[in-house]
């Protein structure tokens, strides 16, 4: 038994984890951001004070990842949302070359995710297709039942959020 689509997703997390260098782990680069936009007293201050919706996604995600039966749907949520960083990230890089926020410390995170998750997307692909023995049509079905999560809740999270910012 060939488990591919675990090993993908553990290598995976070794690239976010920085493969044991603290300045590739992916938070460390969000950090950097933060602190030279002087911007992380605001960003504790968020977390702590934001409201329920503003965690649908993560939340989701975490429910998905905490149920061992559920480790397919926690494959398709995972796989969907690193396919959803290359329009957003392109996007967002874009506004901050607009506004002049462009330097290294502040494009990093961003830049490095272009580069990363794109790859991570086709891996973690891939692996699905070439599990041994091959997925069941109800592991498949859930693989599909957590990327549809995962679709639901940010179009939860965004359309409760934007009345959210709207409105300070």
């Amino acid at each position: 038994m060939k488990n591919i689509v675990g090993k993908r997703t553990v290598s995976n997390l070794w690239d976010e984890c920085g493969r044991n260098k603290l300045t590739e782990f992916h938070t460390y680069w969000l950090r950097m951001l933060l602190e030279q936009t002087n911007t992380w007293k605001q960003f504790i201050s968020y977390r702590e004070t934001a409201p329920w919706f503003g965690k649908l996604t993560s939340n989701t995600f975490n429910l998905l990842l905490t149920r061992p039966g559920y480790k397919f749907a926690a494959y398709g949520q995972f796989t969907i949302s690193e396919s959803w960083v290359l329009p957003h990230f392109s996007r967002i890089l874009e506004g901050m070359k607009r506004v002049g926020l462009d330097c290294k410390n502040n494009t990093i995170y961003f830049e490095k995710h272009l580069t990363i998750d794109p790859y991570h997307t086709r891996d973690l692909l891939d692996a699905l297709a070439c599990q041994e023995p091959k997925l069941s049509q109800a592991e498949i079905n859930q693989v599909l039942f957590g990327t549809q999560m995962a679709i639901v809740a940010a179009k939860a999270q965004y359309d409760r959020m934007i009345i959210y910012l709207s409105s300070l």
